[in-house]
């Protein structure tokens, strides 16, 4: 049976849709790898934190004041961190339907 031309895929057309595919699997692929280890940085990050602020607080050498913007400035850079996290594992936008 004989097919239009028009009906029938191309192969160029083929390829460079094999190729697209291949480029966004390796870009999620990417997004997935890097939030993961944004992740276990952002935990690494803040357990040095905690030992670091409660190392601060058992010798008193610094002041509260210090000690005080010190978990604060910590908290918000975690807080940043993992919505970066976020992003990347979700891919950073939202869901379309289409």
């Amino acid at each position: 049976m004989y097919l239009r031309p028009s009906s029938q895929p191309s192969a160029g057309r083929a390829v460079r849709q094999l190729d697209l595919a291949l480029r966004r699997n390796m870009k999620r692929a990417l997004f997935i790898i890097t939030g993961v280890s944004v992740v276990f940085t952002t935990l690494a990050f803040g357990h040095i934190m905690y030992h670091d602020t409660v190392h601060m607080l058992a010798r008193h050498e610094e002041g509260h004041l210090f000690v005080a913007v010190h978990t604060v400035v910590a908290a918000a850079l975690g807080v940043l961190s993992l919505l970066g996290a976020y992003l990347l594992l979700s891919g950073g936008r939202g869901q379309n339907s289409h």
